[in-house]
């Protein structure tokens, strides 16, 4: 395994260690992974998802009522599998069966503390997840699956469901103006589509999270109102391999509509009617 390789894999058992809606990034064991959630975006929807995934666990933990006898069950295993002692063997048939001695060793007093090593409590934290699952029974481990799935995948969007949360999107995106396109090249897997108008003066820019995932928004030059492509790896099924001469949706002096080419999904968001929108567009078809 190379180095990167360990690395993140360090990063990843530091992110399972801490638990949802904790404060445990601000434990200074954790300050290595705090530095690279600031700076790795990737890294931070990974750890935003582990999270989901965690507090998914702790409540279908608390919905799914526990198996009748079933402390019992796990009490009477454990008993099984603790092997006899000389001590406890009283008749002579036990002479041959295998002992286990238990050394005790003492501690003094100047080493024992009520607070926890960071090496204790990094164990106890990352042991979490597999105490649980080794006691959950099988029907609470059928909700925990279907809890932690819902949480770390990203739902299907239909068509309208896709054109309302974008719209919602753009009326609160105040991010500031980003690099002009014509000189700083865009993100090769977010290319701005051949279905644009060619315009001067278009800039694009990073978005952390839209429809669920990371994308890049181009922010269009205004005619009128303002106007923006969203670009996003995401395959919605259904929808048109080019944008529509007229907009899927028109509300609130926005219009909107969606395509996708291949795996990736172009949403464009423009403040104004269906006439503003086409003019963003390049024509398809025969023209008269």
């Amino acid at each position: 395994m190379d180095h990167l390789s360990v690395r993140r894999q360090q990063l990843w058992e530091a992110m399972e260690s801490c638990r949802s809606g904790s404060d445990d990034l601000s434990d200074p064991q954790f300050a290595d992974l705090a530095a690279q959630l600031t700076e790795d975006s990737e890294l931070r929807e990974q750890f935003r998802r582990l999270q989901q995934a965690d507090g998914a666990i702790k409540t279908a933990f608390g919905i799914v009522p526990v198996p009748t006898g079933l402390a019992d069950r796990v009490s009477r295993r454990l008993a099984e599998l603790v092997p006899a002692t000389a001590s406890d063997c009283p008749s002579a048939d036990c002479l041959g069966a295998p002992t286990v001695t238990v050394h005790t060793v003492k501690v003094p007093a100047a080493m024992t503390s009520d607070r926890p090593t960071p090496l204790q409590k990094s164990m106890e934290q990352f042991s979490r997840r597999r105490l649980l699952v080794g006691f959950t029974a099988i029907s609470a481990a059928a909700v925990l699956l279907a809890a932690v799935w819902i949480q770390t995948h990203p739902p299907r969007h239909e068509t309208p469901n896709v054109l309302e949360e974008a719209m919602d999107f753009f009326g609160k995106d105040n991010q500031p103006f980003g690099e002009f396109v014509s000189r700083v090249a865009p993100p090769v897997g977010y290319p701005i589509g051949r279905d644009i108008v060619p315009l001067q003066d278009i800039r694009w820019r990073h978005v952390e999270e839209f429809l669920g995932g990371p994308a890049v928004a181009y922010d269009l030059p205004t005619m009128g109102g303002r106007a923006t492509l969203y670009v996003l790896q995401r395959n919605i099924p259904g929808l048109p391999s080019i944008p529509p001469s007229m907009p899927s949706l028109s509300t609130g002096g926005m219009s909107a509509a969606a395509w996708q080419a291949g795996d990736t999904l172009y949403v464009l968001v423009v403040e104004g009617d269906a006439g503003m929108y086409s003019r963003y567009l390049k024509p398809h078809g025969p023209v008269a």
